[in-house]
């Protein structure tokens, strides 16, 4: 009888001892990928008094990690980033297309239609990513350090006082001596960082 509770005590021991082991790992694991993504730098720099340029806002624009640059194509974005063509939005003058990260949807980029479909895309003229197309990643995109979740006052700090076409709920920031928009950030009760929609050229 003796043996046999001492056998059960063993393997009762034995299961935890391994449980603790697994949590351990998991929690190893966890910090790992905590510390590397608290490793990435994002460039940040101070909203220029006389307005941005496309290639100044875009230089602090980083999607997954990458930063991006002005004018912006799938090429540049590499092997990670791909469309979901089979879900495309054929528009007037553009074509839109769930942007991929790894096979996980993060939001959505949208191009000139060009008639001549054999050449390509061409530059992405829009991105836009939101609460809801960017759940599987919520920090894909960082703008000069905000990103989804972000505060009214880390936008405005961060890009500068909103434009005159800002509304309650919404900022607006153009670029540097026109009225050609850049950028668009929804907020929730004008609080947090709901979408933001980024504009590039069409050329």
């Amino acid at each position: 009888m003796k043996k046999k509770i001492f056998s059960v005590l063993l393997c009762t021991t034995m299961l935890i001892c391994s449980a603790t082991g697994c949590r351990d790992d998991d929690n190893s694991s966890v910090d790992s990928k905590a510390e590397q993504s608290q490793s990435i730098e994002y460039e940040t720099i101070k909203p220029p008094e006389d307005g941005w340029t496309r290639e100044e806002f875009m230089s602090t624009v980083y999607l997954c990690g990458k930063q991006l640059t002005y004018p912006l194509t799938m090429e540049y974005l590499g092997e990670d980033f791909s469309l979901d063509e089979a879900n495309k939005a054929d528009l007037k003058a553009s074509i839109g297309f769930p942007l991929l990260y790894k096979n996980n949807e993060i939001g959505r980029v949208y191009f000139k239609k060009n008639s001549d479909e054999s050449s390509g895309y061409g530059n992405i003229t829009t991105m836009m990513f939101n609460n809801t197309l960017s759940k599987s990643d919520p920090d894909c995109i960082v703008v000069n350090g905000i990103s989804l979740g972000s505060s009214n006052t880390d936008v405005k700090s961060a890009l500068g006082i909103p434009g005159t076409g800002s509304t309650y709920g919404g900022y607006e920031y153009t670029v540097k001596n026109g009225n050609d928009r850049f950028i668009d950030i929804v907020l929730i009760k004008e609080k947090e960082v709901a979408a933001i929609n980024i504009y590039l050229k069409r050329e």
